[in-house]
Protein backbone atom coordinates (compact mmCIF):
# COMPACT_ATOMS: atom_id res chain seq x y z
CA UNK A 1 0.00 0.00 0.00
CA UNK A 2 1.55 3.26 -1.07
CA UNK A 3 1.60 6.23 1.34
CA UNK A 4 -0.67 9.18 0.55
CA UNK A 5 1.00 11.78 -1.66
CA UNK A 6 2.47 14.82 -0.01
CA UNK A 7 0.54 17.96 -1.05
CA UNK A 8 2.28 19.70 -3.91
CA UNK A 9 3.95 22.97 -3.03
CA UNK A 10 4.92 25.90 -5.21
CA UNK A 11 8.50 26.10 -6.33
CA UNK A 12 10.80 27.76 -3.79
CA UNK A 13 11.50 31.44 -4.31
CA UNK A 14 14.95 32.48 -5.50
CA UNK A 15 17.48 32.46 -2.73
CA UNK A 16 17.72 35.69 -0.75
CA UNK A 17 20.18 36.85 1.85
CA UNK A 18 19.20 34.79 4.49
CA UNK A 19 18.75 32.66 7.37
CA UNK A 20 21.23 30.14 8.65
CA UNK A 21 21.04 26.80 6.82
CA UNK A 22 19.76 23.72 8.49
CA UNK A 23 23.18 22.16 8.44
CA UNK A 24 24.69 22.03 11.86
CA UNK A 25 21.78 23.81 13.52
CA UNK A 26 19.47 21.00 14.47
CA UNK A 27 20.39 18.95 17.55
CA UNK A 28 20.55 15.22 17.04
CA UNK A 29 17.74 13.05 18.30
CA UNK A 30 18.38 9.82 20.11
CA UNK A 31 17.89 6.59 18.14
CA UNK A 32 14.41 5.22 18.57
CA UNK A 33 12.85 8.61 19.24
CA UNK A 34 9.14 8.78 18.54
CA UNK A 35 7.15 11.68 17.12
CA UNK A 36 7.16 14.41 19.71
CA UNK A 37 10.34 13.18 21.43
CA UNK A 38 12.59 15.86 22.87
CA UNK A 39 15.77 16.62 20.92
CA UNK A 40 19.06 15.42 22.30
CA UNK A 41 21.05 17.72 24.52
CA UNK A 42 23.76 19.85 22.88
CA UNK A 43 26.94 17.91 22.44
CA UNK A 44 25.23 14.56 21.99
CA UNK A 45 27.33 12.03 20.13
CA UNK A 46 26.73 11.58 16.42
CA UNK A 47 27.92 9.05 13.93
CA UNK A 48 31.14 10.36 12.32
CA UNK A 49 30.46 11.70 8.84
CA UNK A 50 26.67 11.61 9.28
CA UNK A 51 24.51 14.63 8.61
CA UNK A 52 22.86 16.32 11.61
CA UNK A 53 19.41 15.00 12.37
CA UNK A 54 16.35 17.19 12.26
CA UNK A 55 13.55 15.91 14.46
CA UNK A 56 9.90 16.48 13.69
CA UNK A 57 9.53 18.87 16.61
CA UNK A 58 12.64 20.79 15.47
CA UNK A 59 11.11 21.08 11.99
CA UNK A 60 7.84 22.40 13.41
CA UNK A 61 9.70 24.89 15.60
CA UNK A 62 11.66 26.15 12.59
CA UNK A 63 8.44 26.46 10.59
CA UNK A 64 6.83 28.49 13.37
CA UNK A 65 9.82 30.84 13.40
CA UNK A 66 10.34 31.47 9.71
CA UNK A 67 7.63 29.85 7.57
CA UNK A 68 6.87 32.12 4.64
CA UNK A 69 3.09 32.05 5.06
CA UNK A 70 3.31 32.82 8.78
CA UNK A 71 5.51 35.83 8.03
CA UNK A 72 2.91 36.99 5.50
CA UNK A 73 0.18 36.48 8.12
CA UNK A 74 2.14 38.63 10.59
CA UNK A 75 2.26 41.39 7.99
CA UNK A 76 -1.51 41.13 7.50
CA UNK A 77 -2.02 41.45 11.26
CA UNK A 78 0.20 44.55 11.27
CA UNK A 79 -1.87 45.99 8.42
CA UNK A 80 -5.09 45.42 10.39
CA UNK A 81 -3.53 47.13 13.41
CA UNK A 82 -2.53 50.06 11.20
CA UNK A 83 -6.10 50.22 9.89
CA UNK A 84 -7.30 50.59 13.48
CA UNK A 85 -5.01 53.58 13.93
CA UNK A 86 -6.57 55.14 10.83
CA UNK A 87 -10.14 54.42 11.92
CA UNK A 88 -9.78 55.64 15.50
CA UNK A 89 -7.38 58.54 15.07
CA UNK A 90 -8.65 61.90 16.29
CA UNK A 91 -9.78 64.31 13.59
CA UNK A 92 -7.42 67.23 13.15
CA UNK A 93 -8.96 70.69 13.48
CA UNK A 94 -8.81 73.08 10.54
CA UNK A 95 -7.34 76.56 10.98
CA UNK A 96 -8.05 79.13 8.30
CA UNK A 97 -7.33 82.81 7.80
CA UNK A 98 -7.31 85.50 5.18
CA UNK A 99 -6.66 89.16 4.40
CA UNK A 100 -8.53 91.38 1.96
CA UNK A 101 -8.96 94.96 0.77
CA UNK A 102 -12.25 96.82 0.54
CA UNK A 103 -12.50 98.27 -2.96
CA UNK A 104 -13.63 101.91 -3.48
CA UNK A 105 -13.17 102.86 0.15
CA UNK A 106 -10.70 105.55 1.33
CA UNK A 107 -10.57 105.98 5.14
CA UNK A 108 -8.69 109.32 4.72
CA UNK A 109 -11.86 110.95 3.37
CA UNK A 110 -13.82 110.46 6.54
CA UNK A 111 -16.35 107.94 7.56
CA UNK A 112 -18.70 108.73 4.72
CA UNK A 113 -20.95 111.31 6.40
CA UNK A 114 -21.14 114.83 4.80
CA UNK A 115 -19.95 116.75 7.87
CA UNK A 116 -16.83 114.54 8.21
CA UNK A 117 -15.68 114.50 4.61
CA UNK A 118 -12.51 116.43 5.39
CA UNK A 119 -11.77 114.54 8.60
CA UNK A 120 -9.93 111.23 8.39
CA UNK A 121 -11.80 108.30 9.94
CA UNK A 122 -10.09 107.19 13.13
CA UNK A 123 -9.50 103.45 13.27
CA UNK A 124 -10.88 102.91 9.80
CA UNK A 125 -9.02 100.81 7.24
CA UNK A 126 -9.67 99.42 3.80
CA UNK A 127 -7.80 96.27 4.82
CA UNK A 128 -9.60 93.49 6.58
CA UNK A 129 -8.50 90.22 8.20
CA UNK A 130 -10.36 87.09 9.21
CA UNK A 131 -9.32 83.85 10.92
CA UNK A 132 -11.09 80.82 12.27
CA UNK A 133 -10.82 77.27 13.48
CA UNK A 134 -13.22 74.30 13.15
CA UNK A 135 -13.17 70.89 14.81
CA UNK A 136 -14.37 69.12 11.64
CA UNK A 137 -17.05 67.35 13.69
CA UNK A 138 -14.52 65.70 16.03
CA UNK A 139 -16.52 66.64 19.13
CA UNK A 140 -19.77 65.37 17.64
CA UNK A 141 -18.27 62.04 16.59
CA UNK A 142 -16.94 61.54 20.08
CA UNK A 143 -20.23 62.47 21.74
CA UNK A 144 -22.33 60.07 19.62
CA UNK A 145 -19.83 57.18 20.00
CA UNK A 146 -18.68 56.84 16.40
CA UNK A 147 -15.04 56.56 17.38
CA UNK A 148 -15.81 53.77 19.86
CA UNK A 149 -17.76 51.84 17.24
CA UNK A 150 -14.95 52.22 14.72
CA UNK A 151 -12.55 50.85 17.32
CA UNK A 152 -14.81 47.80 17.75
CA UNK A 153 -14.89 47.22 13.99
CA UNK A 154 -11.09 47.44 13.84
CA UNK A 155 -10.62 45.10 16.83
CA UNK A 156 -12.81 42.48 15.16
CA UNK A 157 -10.73 42.76 11.98
CA UNK A 158 -7.51 42.31 14.00
CA UNK A 159 -8.97 39.26 15.74
CA UNK A 160 -9.90 37.76 12.37
CA UNK A 161 -6.38 38.40 11.03
CA UNK A 162 -4.83 36.67 14.07
CA UNK A 163 -7.12 33.67 13.67
CA UNK A 164 -6.24 33.55 9.97
CA UNK A 165 -2.62 33.16 10.99
CA UNK A 166 -3.50 30.34 13.37
CA UNK A 167 -5.49 28.61 10.65
CA UNK A 168 -2.55 28.96 8.27
CA UNK A 169 -0.37 27.41 10.97
CA UNK A 170 -2.83 24.52 11.34
CA UNK A 171 -2.97 23.82 7.60
CA UNK A 172 0.73 24.23 6.88
CA UNK A 173 1.84 22.33 9.98
CA UNK A 174 0.00 19.33 8.53
CA UNK A 175 1.97 19.73 5.32
CA UNK A 176 5.24 19.97 7.28
CA UNK A 177 4.36 16.75 9.12
CA UNK A 178 3.38 14.98 5.89
CA UNK A 179 6.65 16.02 4.20
CA UNK A 180 8.67 14.91 7.21
CA UNK A 181 6.88 11.55 7.36
CA UNK A 182 7.49 11.04 3.63
CA UNK A 183 11.21 11.71 4.13
CA UNK A 184 11.30 9.33 7.12
CA UNK A 185 9.37 6.65 5.17
CA UNK A 186 11.75 6.97 2.22
CA UNK A 187 14.74 6.73 4.59
CA UNK A 188 13.42 3.46 6.00
CA UNK A 189 12.67 2.23 2.49
CA UNK A 190 16.22 3.11 1.44
CA UNK A 191 17.63 1.02 4.29
CA UNK A 192 15.48 -1.92 3.17
CA UNK A 193 16.45 -1.44 -0.48
CA UNK A 194 20.13 -1.27 0.46
CA UNK A 195 19.90 -4.47 2.51
CA UNK A 196 18.08 -6.20 -0.34
CA UNK A 197 20.71 -5.10 -2.84
CA UNK A 198 23.52 -6.25 -0.57
CA UNK A 199 21.85 -9.65 -0.17
CA UNK A 200 21.68 -10.10 -3.93
CA UNK A 201 25.30 -8.97 -4.31
CA UNK A 202 26.34 -11.61 -1.80
CA UNK A 203 24.15 -14.26 -3.45
CA UNK A 204 25.53 -13.39 -6.88
CA UNK A 205 29.07 -13.95 -5.65
CA UNK A 206 28.13 -17.32 -4.13
CA UNK A 207 26.24 -18.53 -7.21
CA UNK A 208 29.12 -17.41 -9.43
CA UNK A 209 31.52 -19.49 -7.34
CA UNK A 210 29.19 -22.48 -7.53
CA UNK A 211 28.86 -22.03 -11.31
CA UNK A 212 32.62 -21.91 -11.72
CA UNK A 213 32.91 -25.03 -9.52
CA UNK A 214 30.49 -26.89 -11.78
CA UNK A 215 27.71 -27.37 -9.24
CA UNK A 216 24.84 -29.31 -10.76
CA UNK A 217 22.06 -27.11 -9.36
CA UNK A 218 23.59 -23.86 -10.67
CA UNK A 219 23.74 -22.81 -14.30
CA UNK A 220 24.36 -19.59 -16.20
CA UNK A 221 20.61 -18.90 -16.31
CA UNK A 222 20.42 -18.95 -12.52
CA UNK A 223 23.38 -16.55 -12.27
CA UNK A 224 21.73 -14.25 -14.81
CA UNK A 225 18.51 -14.18 -12.81
CA UNK A 226 20.42 -13.39 -9.62
CA UNK A 227 22.21 -10.59 -11.43
CA UNK A 228 18.86 -9.30 -12.71
CA UNK A 229 17.48 -9.24 -9.16
CA UNK A 230 20.61 -7.35 -8.01
CA UNK A 231 20.22 -4.76 -10.77
CA UNK A 232 16.55 -4.30 -9.92
CA UNK A 233 17.47 -3.78 -6.27
CA UNK A 234 20.05 -1.16 -7.28
CA UNK A 235 17.39 0.66 -9.28
CA UNK A 236 15.10 0.70 -6.22
CA UNK A 237 17.96 2.20 -4.19
CA UNK A 238 18.37 4.98 -6.77
CA UNK A 239 14.65 5.69 -6.92
CA UNK A 240 14.35 5.80 -3.15
CA UNK A 241 17.33 8.16 -2.87
CA UNK A 242 15.60 10.54 -5.28
CA UNK A 243 12.39 10.32 -3.22
CA UNK A 244 14.32 11.27 -0.07
CA UNK A 245 15.86 14.33 -1.74
CA UNK A 246 12.49 15.40 -3.12
CA UNK A 247 10.84 15.13 0.31
CA UNK A 248 13.70 17.07 1.92
CA UNK A 249 13.49 19.93 -0.57
CA UNK A 250 9.73 20.10 -0.12
CA UNK A 251 10.25 20.18 3.64
CA UNK A 252 12.87 22.92 3.33
CA UNK A 253 10.48 25.12 1.39
CA UNK A 254 7.76 24.71 4.02
CA UNK A 255 10.28 25.57 6.74
CA UNK A 256 11.08 28.86 5.04
CA UNK A 257 14.64 27.86 4.20
CA UNK A 258 16.40 30.23 1.79
CA UNK A 259 19.53 28.17 1.15
CA UNK A 260 18.18 25.04 -0.52
CA UNK A 261 20.75 22.87 1.27
CA UNK A 262 19.38 19.42 2.08
CA UNK A 263 22.41 18.02 3.92
CA UNK A 264 20.44 16.95 6.97
CA UNK A 265 18.82 13.69 7.96
CA UNK A 266 15.36 13.04 9.33
CA UNK A 267 14.80 10.47 12.03
CA UNK A 268 13.43 7.31 10.35
CA UNK A 269 12.24 6.02 13.71
CA UNK A 270 9.68 8.82 13.69
CA UNK A 271 7.38 6.52 11.73
CA UNK A 272 7.69 3.65 14.25
CA UNK A 273 4.29 2.65 15.57
CA UNK A 274 2.93 4.03 18.80
CA UNK A 275 -0.44 5.37 19.87
CA UNK A 276 -0.36 9.05 20.90
CA UNK A 277 -1.44 9.55 24.48
CA UNK A 278 -4.34 11.87 23.66
CA UNK A 279 -5.66 9.53 20.97
CA UNK A 280 -5.47 6.35 22.99
CA UNK A 281 -8.92 5.84 24.47
CA UNK A 282 -10.28 9.03 22.92
CA UNK A 283 -13.97 9.23 22.04
CA UNK A 284 -15.32 10.69 18.83
CA UNK A 285 -17.79 12.97 20.64
CA UNK A 286 -15.01 14.47 22.76
CA UNK A 287 -12.91 15.13 19.65
CA UNK A 288 -15.89 16.79 17.95
CA UNK A 289 -16.42 19.10 20.94
CA UNK A 290 -12.73 19.96 21.08
CA UNK A 291 -12.65 20.72 17.36
CA UNK A 292 -15.60 23.12 17.68
CA UNK A 293 -13.80 24.87 20.55
CA UNK A 294 -10.34 25.00 18.97
CA UNK A 295 -10.58 25.19 15.20
CA UNK A 296 -9.15 28.59 14.17
CA UNK A 297 -11.09 28.67 10.89
CA UNK A 298 -14.30 28.72 12.95
CA UNK A 299 -12.85 31.47 15.14
CA UNK A 300 -12.11 33.46 11.99
CA UNK A 301 -15.80 33.27 11.06
CA UNK A 302 -16.85 34.28 14.59
CA UNK A 303 -14.53 37.30 14.43
CA UNK A 304 -15.84 38.23 10.98
CA UNK A 305 -19.42 37.92 12.25
CA UNK A 306 -18.57 40.25 15.11
CA UNK A 307 -16.99 42.59 12.56
CA UNK A 308 -20.24 42.59 10.55
CA UNK A 309 -22.37 43.24 13.64
CA UNK A 310 -20.15 46.12 14.66
CA UNK A 311 -20.34 47.37 11.07
CA UNK A 312 -24.15 47.49 11.23
CA UNK A 313 -24.07 49.56 14.41
CA UNK A 314 -21.49 51.90 12.94
CA UNK A 315 -23.43 52.31 9.69
CA UNK A 316 -26.59 53.21 11.65
CA UNK A 317 -24.68 55.63 13.86
CA UNK A 318 -23.21 57.30 10.79
CA UNK A 319 -26.71 58.58 10.00
CA UNK A 320 -26.27 61.11 12.80
CA UNK A 321 -24.98 64.28 11.06
CA UNK A 322 -21.39 65.27 11.72
CA UNK A 323 -21.98 68.73 13.20
CA UNK A 324 -18.83 70.79 12.99
CA UNK A 325 -18.17 73.52 15.55
CA UNK A 326 -16.23 76.58 14.36
CA UNK A 327 -14.82 79.72 15.92
CA UNK A 328 -14.38 82.75 13.63
CA UNK A 329 -12.73 86.15 14.05
CA UNK A 330 -12.84 89.03 11.56
CA UNK A 331 -12.19 92.76 11.39
CA UNK A 332 -11.80 95.59 8.87
CA UNK A 333 -10.39 98.51 10.89
CA UNK A 334 -10.86 99.22 14.59
CA UNK A 335 -13.17 101.30 16.72
CA UNK A 336 -16.79 102.31 16.34
CA UNK A 337 -16.36 103.80 12.89
CA UNK A 338 -14.61 100.79 11.33
CA UNK A 339 -16.25 99.13 8.39
CA UNK A 340 -16.21 95.87 10.38
CA UNK A 341 -15.10 96.17 13.97
CA UNK A 342 -13.33 93.17 15.55
CA UNK A 343 -15.92 90.39 15.64
CA UNK A 344 -15.75 86.96 17.28
CA UNK A 345 -18.29 84.38 16.22
CA UNK A 346 -19.22 80.75 16.99
CA UNK A 347 -20.79 78.70 14.22
CA UNK A 348 -22.16 75.25 13.49
CA UNK A 349 -22.04 73.39 10.18
CA UNK A 350 -24.79 70.79 9.91
CA UNK A 351 -25.06 68.45 6.89
CA UNK A 352 -28.74 67.75 6.29
CA UNK A 353 -29.46 64.00 5.74
CA UNK A 354 -32.37 64.64 3.43
CA UNK A 355 -31.62 62.56 0.33
CA UNK A 356 -29.22 59.89 1.59
CA UNK A 357 -29.35 58.40 5.08
CA UNK A 358 -26.62 55.75 4.79
CA UNK A 359 -29.06 53.09 3.55
CA UNK A 360 -26.43 51.49 1.28
CA UNK A 361 -23.81 51.01 4.00
CA UNK A 362 -26.43 49.62 6.40
CA UNK A 363 -27.71 47.14 3.80
CA UNK A 364 -24.14 46.12 2.95
CA UNK A 365 -23.31 45.45 6.61
CA UNK A 366 -26.53 43.46 7.10
CA UNK A 367 -25.76 41.34 4.05
CA UNK A 368 -22.25 40.75 5.39
CA UNK A 369 -23.69 39.55 8.70
CA UNK A 370 -26.04 37.15 6.90
CA UNK A 371 -23.09 35.85 4.89
CA UNK A 372 -20.98 35.24 8.00
CA UNK A 373 -23.83 33.48 9.80
CA UNK A 374 -24.22 31.09 6.86
CA UNK A 375 -20.44 30.61 6.72
CA UNK A 376 -20.45 29.75 10.44
CA UNK A 377 -23.05 27.02 9.91
CA UNK A 378 -21.13 25.65 6.94
CA UNK A 379 -17.86 25.64 8.87
CA UNK A 380 -19.44 23.80 11.80
CA UNK A 381 -20.74 21.19 9.38
CA UNK A 382 -17.31 20.97 7.74
CA UNK A 383 -15.64 20.49 11.13
CA UNK A 384 -17.93 17.59 11.96
CA UNK A 385 -17.26 16.02 8.56
CA UNK A 386 -13.49 16.50 8.89
CA UNK A 387 -13.31 14.97 12.37
CA UNK A 388 -15.54 11.99 11.56
CA UNK A 389 -13.67 11.24 8.34
CA UNK A 390 -10.23 11.62 9.96
CA UNK A 391 -11.31 9.42 12.86
CA UNK A 392 -12.44 6.64 10.51
CA UNK A 393 -9.17 6.86 8.57
CA UNK A 394 -7.19 6.74 11.80
CA UNK A 395 -9.01 3.65 13.07
CA UNK A 396 -8.53 1.88 9.73
CA UNK A 397 -4.83 2.75 9.55
CA UNK A 398 -4.29 1.69 13.15
CA UNK A 399 -6.02 -1.66 12.55
CA UNK A 400 -3.80 -2.36 9.53
CA UNK A 401 -0.55 -1.46 11.28
CA UNK A 402 -1.46 -3.47 14.37
CA UNK A 403 -1.87 -6.51 12.15
CA UNK A 404 1.68 -6.01 10.95
CA UNK A 405 3.01 -5.32 14.42
CA UNK A 406 1.25 -8.05 16.37
CA UNK A 407 0.08 -10.49 13.70
CA UNK A 408 3.55 -12.03 13.13
CA UNK A 409 3.37 -11.28 9.40
CA UNK A 410 6.79 -9.61 9.30
CA UNK A 411 8.28 -12.17 11.64
CA UNK A 412 7.19 -15.15 9.56
CA UNK A 413 8.29 -13.59 6.27
CA UNK A 414 11.72 -12.83 7.70
CA UNK A 415 12.00 -16.31 9.20
CA UNK A 416 11.11 -17.94 5.88
CA UNK A 417 13.76 -16.08 3.90
CA UNK A 418 16.37 -16.76 6.58
CA UNK A 419 15.74 -20.52 6.53
CA UNK A 420 15.87 -20.75 2.74
CA UNK A 421 19.08 -18.69 2.57
CA UNK A 422 20.73 -21.08 5.03
CA UNK A 423 19.56 -24.11 3.08
CA UNK A 424 20.84 -22.65 -0.19
CA UNK A 425 24.17 -21.83 1.47
CA UNK A 426 24.46 -25.41 2.73
CA UNK A 427 23.57 -26.77 -0.70
CA UNK A 428 20.63 -28.81 0.52
CA UNK A 429 18.69 -30.58 -2.18
CA UNK A 430 15.15 -29.69 -3.02
CA UNK A 431 15.74 -25.97 -2.53
CA UNK A 432 15.92 -24.13 -5.83
CA UNK A 433 16.82 -20.59 -6.75
CA UNK A 434 13.12 -19.96 -7.41
CA UNK A 435 12.40 -20.68 -3.74
CA UNK A 436 15.01 -18.14 -2.68
CA UNK A 437 13.76 -15.55 -5.17
CA UNK A 438 10.16 -16.01 -4.03
CA UNK A 439 11.05 -15.83 -0.33
CA UNK A 440 13.08 -12.65 -0.74
CA UNK A 441 10.46 -10.99 -2.91
CA UNK A 442 7.76 -11.91 -0.39
CA UNK A 443 9.77 -10.53 2.51
CA UNK A 444 10.65 -7.33 0.62
CA UNK A 445 7.02 -6.81 -0.36
CA UNK A 446 5.78 -7.38 3.19
CA UNK A 447 8.46 -5.11 4.66
CA UNK A 448 7.77 -2.38 2.08
CA UNK A 449 4.04 -2.59 2.73
CA UNK A 450 4.75 -2.35 6.46
CA UNK A 451 6.84 0.81 6.00
CA UNK A 452 4.16 2.32 3.79
CA UNK A 453 1.47 1.37 6.32
CA UNK A 454 3.47 3.15 9.04
CA UNK A 455 3.50 6.31 6.92
CA UNK A 456 -0.25 5.97 6.27
CA UNK A 457 -0.84 5.56 9.99
CA UNK A 458 1.05 8.72 10.96
CA UNK A 459 -0.54 10.68 8.15
CA UNK A 460 -3.90 9.58 9.57
CA UNK A 461 -2.82 10.78 13.04
CA UNK A 462 -1.79 14.13 11.60
CA UNK A 463 -5.01 14.36 9.59
CA UNK A 464 -6.90 13.89 12.85
CA UNK A 465 -4.79 16.64 14.45
CA UNK A 466 -5.59 18.88 11.48
CA UNK A 467 -9.31 18.14 11.81
CA UNK A 468 -9.40 18.75 15.57
CA UNK A 469 -7.02 21.72 15.47
CA UNK A 470 -4.89 20.41 18.33
CA UNK A 471 -1.61 18.57 18.91
CA UNK A 472 -2.64 15.05 19.92
CA UNK A 473 0.88 13.70 20.36
CA UNK A 474 1.75 15.55 23.58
Amino acid sequence: MAPPPVPAQPAPAPAAPAAAPLTGTAPATQPGAQPGAQPAAPGAAQVPGAHPKLSLDDALARFNRQGFDLIIADAQIAMSQADKVNLTAGINPTLFGGVGKTLGYDPSKGNGYPDSAATPCGGCSEWGVNAGITDNAAIMRFLVGKRELRSGVADAAIAAAKMNKEDARRVLSSQVKASYIEAARATKALALATDTRDSWVESLAKFQIQLNAGKENVDSGTVARVETAKLQAEMVVDQTTIAIDSAKFNLLFLLGDRTGQSDFDVDPDTVNFNVPARVNGAALDALLREARDRRPDLKVIVAQKDHAQQGIELAKRERVPDIAVGLNYSQTGTGQNALSPPTLGLGLTIPLPIFYQNQGDIAHAQADLSLQETAEKRTLSQIDTDVRSAWKQYLAARTIIERYESGHLLERAQYAVGIIEKQVALGKGGISFIDLLDARRTYTTVKTDHINALAVYWNAVFALEHAVGADLRH
